[in-house]
């Protein structure tokens, strides 16, 4: 239900979708660069059943949102 969760999801956005197999799909997801941000957290609500590919500088910007989260938990 992954797909159809982030269809909706991401409902406002330009984006294209490509079947890879039966349980695998690919999604491109169009966005401006002003609302990265809201897009991080909009993909991390969505946990381990998404994998981000590209950009690498989107890529990169979740794994420092990861460790910040992860510091602050270790932390309390």
């Amino acid at each position: 239900k992954t797909l159809e969760r982030a269809l909706i999801h991401f409902s406002d956005l330009a984006k294209e979708t490509d079947r890879l197999d039966d349980t695998h799909y690919r999604l491109t997801i169009y966005y401006d660069k002003c609302d990265e941000t809201e897009l991080l957290f909009r993909i991390l609500s969505f946990g381990p059943t998404v994998i981000v590919k590209e950009p690498e500088s989107f890529v990169e910007l979740i794994k420092k949102q990861l460790r910040e989260q992860l510091a602050c938990r270790l932390s309390a």
